[in-house]
C-alpha cells in the first residue's frame, strides 16, 4: 500500500491502482536505498495498492505517519499467514504470529499498534 500522492516517487510510470491490479517497477533509487526491500519482488517490481485520503482516510493517516517516521508511506498488503498455515481470522492469531515469527516486527489492528516487544512483555 502506498500513498496515492507518493506513487510517482516510489514507482516508475503510471501505477495508480486502488486494487493491486498491476505490477509496477520500483524506482531504481528506491531499490538502491534498500528501504522497501521487503515490499519489492525479486525482479524489482511490486503490485501497489494506492491509498487516497478520500477513499481510505484511516489507512491514509497511518501511511502518512509512517512516511514521517521512515521517509516512505508504504506497507505490505498481503494475505496474512505463514508457510503451511491458513490465513489468520482472529486478532489472537495475529498476536501469536507476532510473538512467534522472527521476521514480523509489528502489526496494526484497528487503531492499535502492536510491536514484538509489547507482545513479548505482556
Amino acid at each position: 500500500m502506498v500513498l496515492e500522492e507518493d506513487v510517482g516517487a516510489v514507482f516508475d510510470g503510471s501505477c495508480s491502482s486502488p486494487y493491486m491490479s498491476m505490477s509496477c517497477e520500483v524506482r531504481a533509487e528506491v531499490q538502491a536505498s534498500g528501504a522497501l526491500q521487503a515490499a519489492t519482488h525479486y525482479d524489482g517490481s511490486a503490485r501497489p495498492q494506492t491509498v487516497a485520503a478520500h477513499q481510505e482516510p484511516y489507512i491514509h493517516t497511518m501511511l502518512t505517519a509512517l512516511k514521517r517516521a521512515t521517509g516512505y508511506g508504504v506497507v505490505i498488503n498481503t494475505s496474512f499467514n505463514t508457510k503451511g498455515k491458513p490465513i489468520v481470522n482472529r486478532a489472537t492469531e495475529v498476536l501469536d504470529m507476532l510473538r512467534d515469527d522472527s521476521e514480523l516486527d509489528a502489526v496494526v489492528i484497528d487503531e492499535w499498534l502492536f510491536t514484538k516487544q509489547s507482545v513479548l512483555a505482556a
